[in-house]
């Protein structure tokens, strides 16, 4: 069963329940209230008879009273144990007519002839002490015909009110069914074409329906650019790849045509095999940790930022010789250390690889953020390619990065790790003079 028929279908079966209940209730309390008030009129008939039948205790007499306040189309008795009932009645249908009564109700309903009494039983004492009952039994068949009426107008009243409703219910499915539809449509085109179509959202509200579509888009836009990335990614990786693997062919071509007989060739050929493999590698290594930065989750803690920056110091120096100095102020940050500690190495192997002088790293205490710096004084880099640095496999030269060991896919990582960790980067540098990479982590 399709969605909007579901909606149509329980909507208007809750519609027609409620209109049905409420039609029940209106009926049955209406019908009480006839009927209280119907046995109200009765017994208070049989009290002022009472009052008067209390004053003789004369038979006759009692007869030519009860007459008098017999009610049309019904039957009036007294009822005394042990003795023959006193009966009038205004109709032969009710000669063997006697009502029965629950205990505690004011009055019984009963049927006669298949026409519908009401019958009231007060107790009175005669003149001369005699206990007695007087049974009043009056017609409702004005009664029932003013409640089948009732009946027949809710009814009318249920069906006609049913109209607007299967038509506002069908409105309804239509609207909640119709961005649903136009999504599926959507999606069904997208997975056809392979194209990344977007919803048209006109809606200026804010309900569940706007916001359906407008994750949609938002969803459609983050695969498109992902995929798009992806593509430029395999494009550049093929690419880069490429170069190191003719280079190896074509050493290893070299050494199986000549063979090992000349040993600068065969020196040669091996340096460069291994010297590509091991580029090859390290490129290989880099787009892994692209791709696991992307999945990894980030965790916020408590950093303290100087002993960070002396702890990285102190870990290069042991490495590559006394060429770091590091000058920082006291400061915590709220971020994920283990990231930073990436994106602030990132920038110190590319310092120690393009220069061959000290490496400074300052930090300092400003008002919204701790103000990282990464100083070299090698070659540095044009001015009009500060703004390409940071995209995957780009390099500044290709002998650079090839004396370097360089893959153009460090400062793409920073990048990524910078824009997880909400830091801000940026770049300066003077050709001759040397770089100096900024970085702005927040207090949190």
């Amino acid at each position: 069963m399709k969605l909007r028929t579901k909606i149509h279908t329980y909507t208007t079966a809750l519609m027609l329940l409620m209109l049905i209940c409420t039609d029940l209730a209106v009926y049955y309390v209406y019908e009480k209230m006839t009927y209280d008030s119907e046995a109200s009129h009765v017994i208070k008939r049989g009290e002022d008879l009472i009052t008067l039948l209390q004053g003789t205790d004369n038979r006759d007499e009692a007869t030519e009273m009860l007459r008098a306040y017999v009610p049309s189309d019904g039957v009036v008795s007294i009822v005394q144990p042990g003795k023959k009932s006193l009966t009038v009645q205004t109709t032969s249908d009710l000669e063997d007519f006697k009502p029965t009564f629950e205990k505690g109700a004011t009055y019984a309903i009963h049927l006669a002839d298949d026409t519908p009494f009401m019958s009231t039983s007060t107790p009175f004492i005669w003149e001369n002490g005699e206990i007695a009952e007087l049974q009043m039994s009056q017609s409702l068949e004005e009664t029932e015909r003013n409640l089948y009426m009732l009946r027949l107008v809710l009814t009318i009243v249920t069906v006609l009110a049913m109209l607007p409703i299967l038509l506002s219910n069908m409105a309804l499915a239509r609207v909640i069914t119709q961005p649903i539809e136009r999504l599926i449509q959507t999606m069904r085109r997208n997975k056809q074409t392979g194209e990344f179509e977007t919803l048209p959202i006109t809606s200026k509200g804010r309900d569940e329906l706007y916001e359906m579509g407008h994750t949609f888009n938002g969803m459609i836009e983050q695969i498109e650019e992902n995929y798009r990335k992806q593509e430029q990614f395999l494009s550049n990786a093929s690419h880069e790849l490429r170069t190191p693997l003719t280079i190896i062919e074509s050493y290893a071509s070299l050494l199986k045509r000549r063979g090992t007989a000349n040993e600068e060739i065969t020196q040669e050929a091996i340096e460069a095999i291994a010297g590509e493999s091991k580029r090859m590698k390290a490129m290989m290594e880099q787009m892994l940790a692209l791709a696991k930065n992307n999945e990894q989750s980030i965790v916020f803690e408590d950093v303290d930022i100087k002993k960070m920056l002396e702890e990285m110091a102190d870990q290069l120096t042991q490495v590559y010789g006394a060429r770091y100095s590091v000058s920082a102020d006291e400061a915590s940050c709220i971020t994920d250390e283990a990231k930073l500690k990436q994106l602030v190495f990132i920038f110190l192997d590319n310092a120690r690889r393009y220069s061959e002088g000290m490496i400074e790293l300052t930090a300092t205490r400003e008002p919204t953020h701790v103000h990282i710096q990464v100083r070299d004084y090698g070659e540095g880099i044009p001015e009009d390619k500060l703004k390409q640095v940071f995209e995957r496999f780009y390099r500044v030269s290709e002998d650079r990065n090839r004396k370097s060991g360089g893959t153009g896919l460090g400062l793409a990582i920073a990048k990524e790790l910078a824009a997880r960790l909400h830091v801000k980067l940026e770049i300066e540098s003077t050709v001759g003079q040397g770089t100096t990479l900024h970085c702005y982590v927040p207090y949190e």
